[in-house]
């Protein structure tokens, strides 16, 4: 009689599996509890005709998700149930060595006798180490290190719950033994276990054929492997089950190699290239994203448990695409493992076949269950070397139902190119002269700014994005009225913390984070516009819609769907002023709403801005098509010092040649006389005209403080008044009287005329897209900086080759 503790580890697959056993000869009885309680095994040989095993375990399957059952194995007359002891039997111990065939293994039994020579020894561990003969290597190995030993145990631990009705272990009939007595194997000092018996069921499942002895046997220590780890997992009470399936024999470095790839989400349109290195044997893998701009190693062999180290270029208020290095350090109870570009395949079955970009595929599909959510996964792989070599993956796809929602509410989609079993090793060697500090806070993010795919290749419906949740609905003091709202803002939250993260990665001269509007629809956070403002350099397309009175002697322009709204109101104060509501994001807010008022003066009041250009000075040019509408298109053409503007404004009339003309496109293009060259061009787009508006429009939120514009003062103006730049037809705008100061500001002098030109230039181009991107009140806000005067290809030389969008 004796109660003992202890761990069940083996470096194959990592297995790590706390137990705890109570073993009574003479009541012939005994129990095994795994994984911390989570699966009970009672094997009680006074039961029935020939004793029974009793099984209460969690079971997750397409239908149910830890539904907790009873199973029942029955003795039989020639195999009764006994008593089953968590300490290996230790006749033929001195060091114990069994062998059949080609398997030759050594067992070794650790104990104490703390009263002296002879008295009862306490336990402290049980290895046992694999030899095969044939291979000749070591293929096999686990250890069971035991603690609270006690040579005393109570009776009604042995008691099973009589409530439950106990049904009998599924198919197949062969797995039942090892189901419903786990330890078995692992303290039976047999080279030829019940995990090795599978095998033969497994073959002829899957009609395997080995062109060698030596295959056969090193496919059948995979599959041992494999089906110790299946099993494990499965007692860890998960919300997802596994089970062997065609791969159960393939060694970890048929599953996962080199490969590169894409990672792509139709929710806020994510398209993320990658490159991954995958060595198991070394510990260590290497994932690239957004084409090398952000470099990730995993190596666990470094320091004590394993580090993450990530190359990345960072942008805030102080820095602008810093490349720094940070590093996550592994612990002993979450060491760094190497993170495959590939999804574990335990659990998936063979669904069909099918044809992928004209490829005959084989997919293989997975589907698991946590609470509403209900994910399938599916991956394509082809054989080209025949039925049983090495699979090439070619998409992984992951498409998320929500059972309370009744509907789908996530999908991605990894598409894999360049597969090579090989990798070269100088390829994990990180830069060694960087100084890695701690990732930033949040902590809870960490794990994910660490190793981003983890979240993609894993087949469990409760993600580390998932898991963010919680935290932000505590920092934004989230209370929703229903579980169903509950679970659609955390679909919104999830696609937001993904398209976050993936932009962060692409280096650009801006950061992302999340903000109070994480969990809101696509829906809530943009509406109805009436024109766009849109311009090929920088990638400007910016809606707006506006309201003109001049009788009234007011207007107003809201833009980016209502983000920022101006009110240019001429008959307030004395000389007119500007309100402008606005979003401000800062170090201590983030999209605070806020109101900022420009006055007018004597000299310069405020007047109604129109969105319209001035028609003063333009001239008929032609009749043209626009998108399938017949226009007339009107031109003017001013020059100013080098830059010499063409503008143009297409309208049509639909009453007649002197009715009301309406405005459907206004464009400029920028000729700089000096460089030769077309240098600018913006557009804007109309739509929605009406002649009419209502009042109550131009009437701004009372109860709302109003304060000045931020310094600088010489920007105060195009802050308060965006469009005004884009509608007048003088060359020279605000913006281009702004490069004045940041010359002066950052030090410039030039080598040349032409140079100055071309820098005034990089300067306007990048002061608009600055300006529009704060319009769209985004988590994040940008600012000019040193490198406003650079071109793209200087930026993108600082960045190691990564070019600004087109």
């Amino acid at each position: 009689m004796y109660h003992v503790k202890g761990e069940l580890s083996s470096p194959y697959f990592d297995i790590k599996e706390p137990f705890e056993a109570w073993y009574d000869l003479e009541g012939n009885r005994s129990r095994i509890d795994y994984q911390d309680g989570t699966v009970h095994t009672f094997l009680i040989g006074n039961d029935l005709d020939y004793g029974a095993i009793y099984t209460i375990t969690p079971v997750t399957n397409e239908t149910e998700i830890q539904a907790i059952k009873c199973f029942q194995l029955k003795g039989a007359k020639e195999d009764p149930i006994r008593p089953q002891a968590a300490l290996p039997d230790l006749q033929g111990f001195e060091k114990s060595i069994t062998q059949a065939g080609h398997k030759k293994n050594t067992y070794r039994l650790w104990v104490t006798r703390p009263e002296g020579k002879d008295s009862l020894a306490i336990p402290h561990r049980f290895e046992m180490e694999g030899f095969n003969t044939l291979l000749e290597s070591h293929n096999d190995k686990y250890t069971i290190d035991y603690s609270d030993f006690s040579p005393q145990t109570e009776s009604d631990v042995f008691i099973r719950p009589g409530e439950m009705t106990c049904e009998e272990f599924p198919d197949p009939v062969e797995e039942r033994q090892i189901l419903a007595n786990p330890i078995q194997d692992y303290v039976s000092t047999s080279p030829v276990s019940h995990a090795h018996r599978l095998f033969g069921p497994f073959k002829e499942n899957f009609e395997r054929q080995y062109e060698s002895e030596k295959e056969h046997k090193e496919r059948e220590n995979n599959f041992v492997h494999t089906l110790r780890f299946v099993h494990s997992t499965n007692r860890a009470g998960l919300t997802y089950s596994t089970g062997i399936n065609e791969f159960a024999d393939w060694t970890k470095e048929e599953l996962a190699m080199m490969t590169g790839g894409e990672l792509s989400s139709p929710y806020l349109e994510i398209k993320e290239p990658f490159e991954a290195w995958y060595d198991l044997e070394g510990n260590r893998s290497r994932i690239d994203y957004q084409d090398g701009t952000v470099r990730t190693f995993l190596i666990g062999n470094d320091l004590d448990y394993g580090a993450i180290y990530t190359i990345t270029p960072v942008t805030n208020e102080t820095e602008i695409q810093a490349i720094k290095c940070f590093q996550l350090k592994g612990t002993k109870e979450d060491p760094i493992h190497p993170q495959a570009a590939l999804p574990d395949l335990q659990g998936f079955e063979f669904e069909k076949m099918e044809n992928l970009a004209d490829v005959l595929c084989e997919v293989w599909k997975s589907v698991t269950q946590a609470g509403h959510k209900k994910n399938t996964y599916r991956l394509w792989v082809t054989r080209p070397e025949g039925k049983d070599s090495l699979a090439i993956p070619h998409r992984f796809e992951m498409e998320g139902f929500n059972t309370l929602l009744e509907s789908h509410n996530d999908k991605y989609t990894i598409d894999y190119s360049d597969f090579s079993p090989q990798t070269e090793s100088d390829v994990f060697i990180r830069p060694g002269e960087m100084t890695c500090e701690e990732f930033p806070d949040p902590v809870e993010e960490r794990q994910i700014l660490a190793n981003p795919i983890q979240d993609y290749v894993s087949t469990s419906p409760v993600s580390h994005a998932h898991r963010l949740f919680g935290p932000f609905k505590e920092k934004f003091e989230r209370q929703y009225e229903s579980e169903k709202e509950h679970e659609e803002r955390e679909n919104n939250f999830v696609h937001t913390l993904r398209f976050v993260h993936s932009t962060n990665r692409a280096g650009l001269t801006y950061s992302t984070r999340i903000n109070n509007f994480a969990d809101w629809t696509k829906e809530e956070l943009a509406m109805m516009t009436g024109g766009e403002l849109s311009s090929p350099y920088l990638e400007i397309k910016e809606p707006f819609e506006a309201w003109y009175d001049l009788e009234g002697n007011r207007s107003r322009i809201d833009y980016q769907d209502g983000t920022v709204r101006t009110f240019l109101i001429g008959n307030d104060l004395d000389y007119g002023a500007i309100y402008t509501i606005t979003p401000v994001t800062n170090e201590t807010e983030i999209q605070a709403i806020k109101c900022f008022q420009l006055k007018g003066t004597k000299e310069d009041p405020i007047r109604p801005q129109a969105a319209l250009p001035d028609l003063q000075g333009f001239e008929f040019e032609k009749m043209e098509n626009l998108a399938d509408v017949l226009c007339e298109v009107w031109k003017s053409v001013t020059q100013a010092g080098h830059k010499k503007n063409t503008y143009r404004l297409w309208v049509t009339r639909p009453e007649g040649k002197d009715s009301l003309a309406i405005p459907h496109r206004f464009e400029m293009e920028g000729f700089n006389t000096l460089l030769e060259s077309h240098n600018d061009k913006y557009t804007i787009d109309y739509s929605d005209f009406s002649p009419q508006t209502e009042s109550d429009v131009f009437i701004r939120p009372g109860e709302m403080t109003c304060e000045e514009f931020p310094d600088p003062v010489e920007e105060r103006q195009i802050l308060a008044n965006p469009i005004q730049d884009y509608v007048s037809t003088s060359p020279v705008s605000h913006a281009h009287r702004l490069f004045g100061p940041f010359k002066e500001k950052f030090e410039r002098q030039y080598e040349s005329e032409k140079e100055h030109e071309e820098r005034e230039n990089n300067f306007v181009h990048t002061l608009r897209f600055v300006h529009s991107t704060n319009r769209a009140g985004l988590t994040y806000s940008t600012g000019i900086n040193e490198f406003a005067d650079w071109t793209k290809e200087e930026l993108a030389m600082m960045t190691g080759g990564i070019l600004p969008p087109e």
